[in-house]
């Protein structure tokens, strides 16, 4: 306990990590709003995509993991689509769906479009 205690005073002591604390500091605020329009543009997305492939997603391979259910099911599938993780696959079932392929196709590129922005 006293170890950390050492650390805390030589950071008071030392002005260049004053300034450094204080800039990420100052940071960590601007950092937080990002994340957080980040999250809400995904529960938008996600939401959208229940509302719109939920029950008519059929995969060609079987079982999987991808599919727009729930809320969280919903999530993992823009997660998964936002880093590029194997995210052909949703692509496939989204198109072989029986939904309108300009509303999915619209779906899929407005969402990496306005995510990818924020």
């Amino acid at each position: 306990m006293l170890r950390v205690l050492r650390v805390t005073r030589l950071i008071r002591r030392l002005k260049y990590m004053q300034v450094l604390i204080r800039v990420m500091r100052m940071s960590l605020n601007s950092a937080l709003s990002i994340f957080l329009l980040l999250l809400i543009m995904m529960s938008i997305f996600a939401v959208l995509g229940m509302n719109i492939f939920k029950h008519r997603l059929q995969s060609t391979r079987g079982v999987f993991r991808q599919s727009f259910e729930s809320v969280l099911d919903s999530y993992m599938a823009i997660f998964q689509m936002l880093t590029l993780e194997n995210w052909n696959q949703i692509l496939y079932m989204c198109l072989l769906s029986p939904i309108n392929r300009y509303v999915t196709i619209f779906y899929l590129i407005s969402c990496h479009s306005v995510i990818y922005l924020v």
